[in-house]
């Protein structure tokens, strides 16, 4: 089958979702692993724009596991940190703000 014949097959399968979501806005949770592989972001960003060609207004948000954990362990080294119900949990005392979004 050919690279077009997919992208067709594709489209169809795709198709009542398109209809369904066409001038909503859904929400995109995107970082953390999804953002090592460049095939793999290329992709992801490949999918958005697309959304967004079919009229589905798209908000993405970034998630950043890896990052979070990299940045925590270089900057504040010695911070208890839990999972708790799939969901990262920090102390307030490790929680810093900046309002030009620069760490």
């Amino acid at each position: 089958m050919s690279s077009h014949e997919q992208q067709a097959r594709t489209l169809v399968e795709a198709l009542p979702y398109i209809q369904k979501f066409t001038g909503k806005t859904i929400v995109v949770k995107y970082g953390g692993n999804a953002m090592i592989s460049d095939e793999l972001r290329r992709a992801v960003m490949s999918d958005i724009i697309l959304l967004s060609l079919v009229g589905i207004r798209v908000v993405v948000v970034h998630g950043g596991g890896p990052e979070i954990s990299d940045m925590r362990a270089a900057r504040w080294n010695g911070t208890e940190w839990s999972w708790r119900k799939m969901w990262r949990t920090t102390p307030m005392s490790s929680i810093f703000f900046s309002p030009s979004g620069r760490y």
